[in-house]
């Protein structure tokens, strides 16, 4: 016959061992679950991600970023790069935004 203190260690011990057999799996899962939500969001993050969704990026040539139509100038050439390849393009015009809001409304020249 066990003594009480160790019966009652060893009642202690398998409520415990059911208490990790049951939470173990949930923490797996939560913690899958958020990993493939930062997976996903490293996804639409992806450079070539976004070239994909139609977007570019615009370059001078030397690798350089341009951001703004101030960057260019008329008549100069640009490197567009795409999803799938990149293009030499030349800067017949620049029409400035009115807004830089959700929806610019490129400004007409008189």
């Amino acid at each position: 016959v066990l003594p009480r203190r160790q019966l009652v260690e060893d009642q202690r011990l398998r409520h415990l061992d059911q208490r990790a057999s049951r939470s173990l799996p949930a923490a797996l899962r939560s913690a899958r679950q958020r990993l493939d939500a930062l997976g996903a969001r490293l996804a639409a993050l992806d450079p070539h991600a976004v070239l994909s969704r139609g977007y570019a990026w615009l370059d001078d040539g030397q690798g350089s970023a341009l951001v703004s139509v101030e960057q260019l100038q008329t008549g100069g050439e640009v490197t567009a790069v795409l999803a799938d390849g990149r293009a030499r393009m030349q800067v017949l015009d620049k029409l400035p935004t009115i807004s830089a809001g959700p929806n610019p409304i490129p400004q007409r020249r008189s």
